[in-house]
């Protein structure tokens, strides 16, 4: 009986050593724009004018931004002490070792810069996420994938005498994405090797042995995709405003896996015929209420509540278990004298929380926050603290 128990432990870690995700199942959504304070109020805000973007209606400038963000923090708080100490390898070390079962993220990237000037807005945005995927720990594999879009925008307000003020807004996002992956499964490399050589190497020895890794045998696949949105937002006496969104018509990318990283980019013609696919992309639907107040004391509230993918929600997500609250976004804000601000919020469920900070130029946000996955009330979750500096105007 021993052994047979035996036996089935292994059989299932291997299993899951062998497990293939597919995908359009896991790489089937739209780029966005990381907003680490909207991030920090569950993801709510679509009806702020405070948010920024095309239909703010008001100023803003970057130039430009960066940002990082990790996950799982909150299994690994004990290798924060490596880090203070110094100790870089034991901290990396102990993250790999701690990679969570599935499909998941393990730290992004992200920059950029932009201008938004009612009634015309353009941002250009990169980058690069490193997730896992697998049965968890050393035993995983690491796939990457980067993306950039380009986001041109074009906005007007009507304005009336009674308080009311109707902006519409179209933007096109021409948006590209690599990531390694055949035209079916995802691939990768494996956690373990990451593993050996950050205990191994260091330095520019690690960076060029981690270069050689990608390079030799990870298929990588890249495409296209010209998204188009459309939105309206109500602004109403009092503080009140509600919007109404669609979102990624004509997302879809249009892919094509040409074998490796160089010829993926069109370096070199590669040693496999060109596989085109599409990577389908569903649109959504948002629906967005919130109120501000006035700001004229020291400190400026608001609240914000959004229902994302409308269609999905009546289709029959409904009477399903979660319901609303899979579709449900809110958050509140506080601003105290335009310098600091705090955040809290619920993203379908999962808390999060963070804080601004202006000085002049420089904006700098912190937001800790936890992501769902899958099927969202019953589904999996991982955390990750975010840290986004900007250097321009809003």
């Amino acid at each position: 009986m021993k052994r047979l128990l035996l036996f089935l432990l292994v059989l299932s870690a291997l299993s899951g050593n062998f497990a293939s995700y597919k995908v359009s199942e896991y790489l089937s959504f739209p780029f966005s724009r990381y907003d680490i304070s909207r991030d920090a109020m569950g993801g709510a805000g679509a009806a702020l004018k405070k948010t920024g973007g095309p239909e703010s209606g008001t100023f803003s400038l970057s130039l430009p931004y960066a940002g990082l963000r990790i996950y799982n923090i909150r299994d690994n708080v004990s290798s924060l002490d490596s880090v203070l100490e110094g100790n870089i390898p034991s901290a990396a070390l102990d993250f790999l070792n701690s990679i969570p079962a599935g499909v998941k993220g393990f730290m992004e990237v992200d920059g950029g810069l932009g201008i938004s000037l009612d009634p015309v807005s353009f941002y250009f945005m990169n980058r690069l996420s490193v997730m896992t995927a697998g049965p968890g720990n050393v035993s995983s594999t690491m796939f990457m994938m980067y993306e950039e879009a380009y986001d041109i925008a074009l906005s007007h307000t009507f304005r009336s005498d009674t308080g009311y003020a109707l902006n519409l807004a179209l933007s096109v996002r021409p948006s590209y994405r690599l990531y390694s992956a055949d035209s079916t499964f995802l691939s990768g490399i494996s956690a373990s090797d990451v593993s050996n050589l950050v205990a191994t190497s260091s330095g520019a020895d690690l960076m060029t042995a981690l270069r050689a890794l990608v390079l030799d045998g990870v298929p990588f696949s890249s495409g296209w995709a010209f998204p188009v949105s459309v939105s309206t937002r109500l602004d109403m006496p009092y503080g009140f405003s509600s919007s109404l969104s669609l979102n990624g018509m004509n997302g879809d990318y249009n892919m094509v896996y040409r074998g490796g990283l160089l010829a993926a980019r069109g370096d070199e013609t590669g040693a496999v015929e060109p596989v085109g696919y599409r990577l389908t992309v569903p649109m959504s639907l948002d629906l967005g209420f919130a109120w501000s107040g006035s700001g004229r004391g020291l400190f400026k509230p608001y609240v914000a509540f959004d229902i994302v993918d409308l269609a999905g929600l009546f289709s029959g997500d409904l009477t399903q278990r979660g319901g609303v609250v899979d579709h449900l976004k809110m958050g509140a804000g506080l601003d105290f004298l335009y310098i600091f601000s705090v955040y809290a919020g619920l993203d379908r469920g999962y808390f999060s929380t963070g804080c601004s900070f202006r000085l002049k130029v420089l904006r700098v946000d912190l937001t800790y926050a936890v992501k769902p996955y899958g099927p969202v009330r019953y589904g999996d979750s991982l955390d990750y603290l975010a840290i986004r500096l900007n250097l321009g105007w809003s």
